[in-house]
């Protein structure tokens, strides 16, 4: 008897630590649901506030690192050892238990959560472009980052301070829990950008409009169709800076309350 009773509470808590994490799927239901009825009145208003209501508190709770981790590894561990002791104590009969296959949700939910949960900049490059993305975020940093954008969170801004001569693009980042930090990047050559003490001083910042970089991305995901520009024209912060040799050009973008993004953007010699 106390066995179950610990089982018991394993599971209910193992559940309440694994909810943010389920929340994907309620987030599906919403796009369902918004997609069939783009204008929701009366039922299907009230229906999309509930589904509004965990999004919004599972983005809160797993918009910082330390939370992110708390809540992962808290459910992991108690789902984990609940389902030990399902194990143990029904043996042979476990398959026959709702609870095993809930604890079972739970833990691949949290596993599998990052994978389901991607961050994405708030343009890409549009047909017949290139995109580099030096500011891409880790696995687990893009979770913290998507969640950011739900929440309106900006801790970090971009600034692209110029090219040098070789074609290196040096930006300053600057959080708000550390220092500013330049970064310099080849995008026909890195993988990732690298952090240097301090930008030359001879850069290259031959500017391009802003008006010609809205025609070269555009904005994912936005609906209705017809008002993707205007949400570009937000998104896009400033003007762009053209190597060089005119093939790439850096360019700072942010979803529009939330976390910012350098690019840089090739159009094949079209600048």
């Amino acid at each position: 008897m106390k066995k179950e009773i610990a089982i018991r509470w394993l599971t209910v808590l193992a559940c309440l630590f694994a909810l943010p994490f389920l929340t994907w799927v309620l987030m599906a239901l919403l796009y369902l649901f918004t997609g069939i009825n783009p204008n929701p009145k009366g039922v299907f208003n009230t229906l999309l506030l509930c589904l509004y209501a965990p999004v919004f508190f599972a983005s809160l709770l797993l918009s910082h690192m330390a939370r992110y981790l708390l809540f992962s590894v808290a459910g992991l561990v108690l789902a984990l050892i609940a389902l030990g002791l399902l194990v143990a104590h029904d043996r042979g009969q476990v398959w026959r238990r709702a609870r095993f296959y809930l604890l079972i949700i739970c833990a691949v939910s949290i596993l599998t959560f990052p994978w389901f949960y991607p961050y994405q900049p708030a343009v890409v490059a549009a047909p017949g472009y290139e995109m580099r993305w030096p500011t891409q975020p880790g696995l687990l940093d893009g979770v913290i980052k998507r969640a950011q954008v739900s929440m309106e969170i900006r801790l970090c801004e971009y600034t692209a301070l110029g090219w040098g001569a070789e074609g290196v693009l040096y930006y300053e980042e600057a959080c708000k829990d550390r220092a500013p930090q330049v970064w310099a990047y080849n995008p026909d050559r890195d993988s990732r950008p690298r952090q240097v003490a301090i930008a030359p001083a001879d850069l290259i910042q031959t500017t391009i409009p802003r008006s010609s970089v809205l025609e070269w991305v555009w904005s994912p995901g936005v609906r209705p169709a017809d008002t993707e520009p205007e949400v570009r024209h937000i998104k896009v912060r400033e003007h762009g800076v053209a190597s060089p040799d005119n093939r790439w050009v850096a360019v700072v973008v942010r979803h529009i309350y939330g976390p910012e993004d350098l690019l840089v953007i090739s159009g094949n010699g079209t600048f």
